[in-house]
């Protein structure tokens, strides 16, 4: 008798069926998980006249540097070189403060998982 290295074609579908509604499920339970969240995020207004002064110089400073950027699509490497090393501080600064907020619907598949 001898030994496959590789399962059969049938036993390989049945594999990857598996797979998939264990994926299905789980992808499922991630979504009935963040729905709840996204929904916040969605309907959440930032008052950005509250905001305090060290986080309304984060944003200009993060609008000076990438909106150039969003407008000739170029990367520019005197931007990006003089940019601190410690700039996801002021995201997570940021990010603490819910100034900018994540939204799990734009996310690319698999980010939560």
């Amino acid at each position: 008798m001898q030994k496959l290295r590789y399962p059969c074609g049938t036993c390989q579908q049945t594999t990857k069926e598996a797979q998939r509604e264990v994926e299905a499920r789980a992808n499922a339970e991630l979504q009935q998980y963040l729905a709840p969240y996204i929904e916040r995020t969605l309907s959440r207004t930032i008052d950005y006249s509250t905001l305090s002064d060290d986080l309304v110089l984060i944003l200009i400073a993060l609008e000076r540097t990438i909106n150039p950027r969003l407008l000739t699509a170029l990367l520019c490497a005197a931007i990006a070189g003089n940019a601190p090393y410690y700039a996801g501080d002021f995201i997570t600064k940021l990010y603490k403060a819910q100034v900018i907020l994540d939204d799990p619907s734009k996310a690319k598949s698999g980010t939560y998982f």
